[in-house]
Formats: structure tokens, C-alpha cells, sequence
């Protein structure tokens, strides 16, 4: 495997820095926000507990009223263990995604220019990561992963995110390449049926478990990049 030389590790001089750091504020604002949704439904929980005990010493008359309360609360339940929590994550993994099909653009921009490629990026059909495979793979001759476990889970999850982006995470029964998707990867389950509809749910890990699976993938590719770049730093153990 070809090792890099000295320089070339500094952020100002990688570019790969510049995809790994914000990655990690990716992973960290994750974080924060599963604590604070933690939080939140251990809050609405408890009341919601409150609730149900003075229940049990109030006559018999005023349950109508108390009923209505313990509606609220468990539309609260529902709001901020279900519906909000899907919000933040389905809009966290869209903003992720885009991150991610910006950065393998913007790489087979750079290597078309430093490496004066004839072929440019914008002649090849398709878009998103798609097109950037093409790209690497046809064009530059990248040693591009597109086997790999990684790369099948990146296009697993292109699925859910586009499912959110364009059907706000309604699934039909029709729709069998997003449902084997979402048996494929942990995290993610489909709920309600054909009266209130089917959607996408995303459980806790789904996030981190989507920036490891890119953490994973970037680094396939990342010494291929550097080696073409840089080809005279390198060099390989025996």
C-alpha cells in the first residue's frame, strides 16, 4: 500500500483533510442531536408516567377529561419519540448525502484538470455518484471500490434519501428497490399500512452507521487519488 510522505498529511496541502474534518462535525452535530432528543423524550415520558398515576385515584365521572389529557401526552409520546426524531435524522442523512455527492464532483473536476484529461466531467451521462463513478473508474482509471460493501450500502442509503427527498419517506408496496434497501441496512424499518400509509422510520445508530460506511468508502479511495496526483511521494514496503 503507498504510504504518503511528509507534506502532504498537513490539511492545507491534502484534500482529503477537507473531506474527513467535515465529516466529523457531521458525526459530532449527530451526536448532539441524539442527546438532546434523549432528553426530550425523557421528559415527555415522565410526565406522561405522572399523568398516568394520578389517573388511578380519580373518580370515575371525570375520565372523560383525563382521557383527553392522556391523548395529548401520548401524542406528545409519539411526536417527539417517532415524528421528530425522523425529521432530524431523514434531514441530517439528505444534507450527508449531498456532502458526499459534492466531494466525489469536485474530485473528478481536480483530476481533470491535473491530470489534463480530454474527456471532461461535464460530457458524461448521469448524474449524482453514479456519473462520478463513471468518471473515476472509465475516465481516470481509478481503482474505484464499486464491488465493495461500502458502495453497495452508500447506494442502499441513496435510496432512503431519495425516498425522503422526493416522497417525504412514504413507501408504496410497488417500490421494491427502496424496500429491499431497507431490509439490506440496520436502523431503518418501515411503519404503518395501506389506511395512514407506510413510512420511513430511522432509529438512532442510522446516522453514525451511514457516516462509517462513507469513512470506510473514502478511504478505498483515497490513496488511489493521492498516488495519481502525486505519484513521486510515494513509496511502498516491500
Amino acid at each position: 500500500m503507498p504510504i504518503r510522505m511528509g507534506h502532504y498529511v498537513i490539511p492545507e496541502n491534502d484534500r482529503m483533510h477537507r473531506f474527513h474534518i467535515p465529516l466529523s462535525h457531521f458525526q459530532m452535530y449527530a451526536n448532539d442531536m441524539e442527546n438532546y432528543l434523549l432528553k426530550k423524550q425523557l421528559t415527555v415520558f415522565d410526565e406522561e408516567d405522572e399523568l398516568e398515576f394520578e389517573d388511578d385515584g380519580e373518580e370515575e365521572e371525570e375520565d372523560e377529561g383525563l382521557e383527553s389529557t392522556w391523548l395529548y401526552f401520548l401524542g406528545d409520546k409519539h411526536t417527539y419519540g417517532v415524528q421528530f426524531p425522523n425529521i432530524l435524522r431523514s434531514s441530517l442523512l439528505i444534507s450527508i448525502y449531498s456532502f458526499l455527492e459534492n466531494q466525489l464532483t469536485r474530485l473528478c473536476k481536480e483530476l481533470q484538470v491535473k491530470m489534463k484529461l480530454k474527456v471532461k466531467y461535464s460530457s458524461i451521462s448521469g448524474k449524482g455518484i453514479e456519473k462520478a463513478k463513471v468518471y473515476l473508474s472509465d475516465v481516470v482509471q481509478l481503482n474505484f471500490p464499486s464491488g465493495s460493501q461500502e458502495w453497495q450500502k452508500i447506494n442502499d442509503y441513496q435510496n432512503i434519501r431519495n425516498c425522503f427527498a422526493h416522497s417525504e419517506g412514504i413507501v408504496k408496496d410497488e417500490d421494491k428497490k427502496l424496500i429491499r434497501s431497507i431490509e439490506k441496512l440496520d436502523n431503518v424499518n418501515v411503519q404503518g399500512d395501506v389506511v395512514i400509509g407506510k413510512s420511513i422510520i430511522l432509529s438512532k445508530d442510522f446516522i453514525s452507521n451511514f457516516i462509517e460506511t462513507i469513512k470506510a468508502f473514502w478511504e478505498m479511495i483515497e490513496e488511489p487519488y493521492l498516488e495519481i496526483l502525486y505519484p513521486i511521494h510515494y513509496w511502498y514496503k516491500k
